[in-house]
C-alpha cells in the first residue's frame, strides 16, 4: 500500500501562544497548515502536515515556542491514504 504524509498536532492553553507557535512552525519547515483555531475558551489547536523530517522540525519549534502553555503534542508518520483524514492532506 502506498503511504501518505505525516501530521503533527499541538494543543495549547493560550490562544496568543497558539497563534505565535503556529506562525513559527510554518516558518521553521516546509509544512502545510491544516487547522489552527481556538477549540474552547483559552485553548488552541494546531494541525500540520508534510514530510516526516519537516513535520518533526516544525513540531519541535512549536513545542519550544509554546513553552509552559503546551498541553499535549502528537505526531503520526506515514499515514495510509485510505484513512479519511489523510484525504485532507
Amino acid at each position: 500500500m502506498r503511504m501518505g504524509k505525516s501530521i503533527g498536532l499541538l494543543e495549547l492553553k493560550s490562544i496568543p501562544a497558539g497563534v505565535q507557535s503556529a506562525d513559527e512552525m510554518l516558518k521553521a519547515a516546509d509544512v502545510e497548515l491544516l487547522v489552527a483555531t481556538a477549540i474552547c475558551p483559552g485553548k488552541y489547536i494546531i494541525i500540520i502536515s508534510g514530510q516526516v523530517g519537516a513535520v518533526k522540525s516544525s513540531m519541535e519549534k512549536g513545542r519550544q515556542i509554546a513553552g509552559t502553555f503546551l498541553i499535549s503534542s502528537i505526531m503520526s508518520m506515514h499515514l495510509y491514504r485510505q484513512l479519511w483524514w489523510a484525504q485532507l492532506m
